[in-house]
């Protein structure tokens, strides 16, 4: 007879239901997460009130065999709690720290800042945030993100998100897609026109970058990597398994990340330009760039590599305070950028 099986004789009622060692653990388990009391006197009224013959030290026993099997469980899932006895009372304390509280609240706060989700998701991964931390900590966690949780504004989102998948039900397709090498059919609003196309394409990389979740897809012709703004996509369904063979890092989000500013179009170009603002906020502009210019130099002469119409796009919006100064190339579409403009207000 199988451990269970002598815990079932043991545990037998007058009505001659069973309850079994685990079905027992797993009710244990549940009232301590959810923030019940365990006393001996209380478990041992429940569990052994008809067995009035047994021994008070095979009860005890049971007990804490009990106890012990959920310790483990809580180890072996690495669940951020223990067990706590005080005055006889056993409770479930988390072991989360004030680190810990400082990490949700900085991810929360980000999460916040990025506008990128709706109402409705904020508050569902805010949620989350919250339950992953101990309860004496849920109110402080509330109170350092109201201010920011009651001033959110997300992106304006076309009216075919609300109509369709929400950006999570989005994710959790291309997450499975991913980890499955699976292919994915959707149709996508492209900001170069206004029609919905169909594409199938098989997602490779999922990433967040300018408030928005892109998917990388290989074009297996032109040998090049397919950015699709997760947003833009509708009607998404799984498809058959792809190309297996792959791996993530063929597509170099680093390379991605030093390159692109706002948008990543037109060609690669280095260039140099004259900074009058405060350097900095250029050099976060373009994370691959560097001053060049030596001490006492007139001007703050920065380096950068970019793509150019990502360049352009940032490098007007600051009026006079840059100058582009090389490659001529970039200079002369500045140019004829700025006289189109101008004669726009002729």
């Amino acid at each position: 007879m199988d451990f269970d099986s002598m815990e079932e004789q043991e545990n037998k009622g007058k009505k001659g239901k069973y309850i079994s060692s685990s079905r027992r653990v797993l009710d244990m388990a549940l009232q301590l997460i959810h923030g019940e009391e365990i006393t001996f006197d209380g478990w041992s009224d429940r569990y052994h009130k008809a067995d009035p013959g047994k021994k008070i030290e095979s009860i005890r026993r049971n007990f804490q065999r009990d106890l012990d099997d959920i310790r483990d469980q809580l180890t072996v899932n690495q669940f951020n709690a223990e067990i706590i006895k005080k005055d006889k009372v056993f409770t479930l304390i988390g072991t989360e720290t004030e680190s810990s509280l400082r990490d949700s609240i900085v991810i929360a706060q980000i999460l916040i800042g990025s506008r990128a989700v709706s109402k409705r998701a904020l508050e569902t991964l805010l949620t989350s945030l919250a339950q992953r931390s101990a309860p004496k900590f849920k109110s402080q966690f509330y109170a350092h993100i109201k201010t920011a949780k009651d001033s959110y504004i997300p992106l304006k989102r076309d009216e075919t998100e609300e109509l369709n998948e929400s950006l999570l039900e989005k994710i959790d397709i291309i997450i499975r897609a991913i980890n499955e090498h699976r292919r994915v059919k959707f149709n996508y609003q492209s900001s170069r026109n206004r029609g919905r196309r169909e594409h199938t394409v098989q997602p490779e990389v999922m990433f967040f970058d300018n408030a928005y979740f892109y998917i990388a897809v290989r074009n297996s012709v032109k040998h090049e990597y397919w950015l699709y703004r997760l947003d833009r996509m509708t009607d998404i369904t799984s498809g058959k398994v792809g190309n297996t063979q792959w791996s993530p890092d063929q597509f170099s989000l680093h390379d991605y990340r030093q390159q692109t500013n706002l948008l990543q179009q037109g060609e690669l170009v280095t260039f140099e330009f004259k900074c009058r603002i405060y350097p900095q906020t250029a050099l976060d502009r373009f994370p691959d760039s560097k001053i060049v210019s030596k001490p006492g130099d007139k001007d703050t002469i920065i380096r950068a590599r970019s793509w150019d119409e990502g360049a352009i796009l940032w490098l007007l919006g600051q009026g006079a305070n840059v100058q582009v100064i090389s490659p001529d190339k970039l200079v002369n579409k500045i140019k004829t950028r700025l006289n189109e403009a101008a004669r726009l207000y002729d």
